[in-house]
């Protein structure tokens, strides 16, 4: 669904909705809702650290996961049911990897079905993962013949949204 052009634009643009989103918490409008100062710079660089994925995006690339998948050894003489268990086991062992390597919160595939309209940010006190799911990178939110500012105003506002997540510790918030 995702072009090459559209997929390099939008690595782009989570470039800049990133920067902008860190700058507008440093800022006193926005940046005012937490408690001290210390605070707000720590969620200021959790945005900058905040990493953006898109679900099934290629590995390797800006927006997939990093590891390789490694492949069942398929030979010649399996049946269909074997090609069929051997690829359903190297399946379960490349989701069951991060979680005994302990790896980060990006490295775990989506929670939620690709085809879902959704984002969520995943957060840690020490890091956060934004995913995109597919559903969103069609029309009317992305399109790779959408010029710029169609493009940040529909899933540039969803990026935006969720790298702002950062700010849910209600512990920090002034309450005043």
């Amino acid at each position: 669904l995702v072009t090459p052009a559209l997929y390099e634009r939008l690595g782009q643009l989570a470039d800049l909705v990133r920067e902008a989103a860190a700058v507008t918490l440093s800022e006193d409008l926005i940046g005012g809702i937490f408690s001290d100062y210390p605070d707000r710079q720590a969620a200021v660089t959790k945005i900058r650290a905040t990493k953006l994925r898109i679900a099934g995006a290629p590995r390797g690339t800006w927006a997939g996961i990093d590891r390789e998948f490694r492949r069942p050894d398929l030979a010649s003489d399996d049946g269909a049911l074997t090609m069929i268990i051997k690829q359903a086991r190297a399946v379960y062992l490349d989701r069951l990897l991060p979680v005994v390597t302990n790896a980060g919160i990006c490295e775990h595939p989506a929670l939620y079905p690709g085809v879902s309209r959704n984002a969520y940010l995943l957060l840690t006190s020490t890091s956060a993962c934004s995913m995109i799911l597919p559903g969103l990178i069609v029309p009317p939110f992305a399109d790779e013949r959408y010029d710029d500012a169609s493009l940040a105003t529909r899933l540039g506002f969803v990026m935006a949204h969720e790298f702002m997540h950062v700010t849910a510790y209600q512990d920090q918030w002034n309450q005043v």
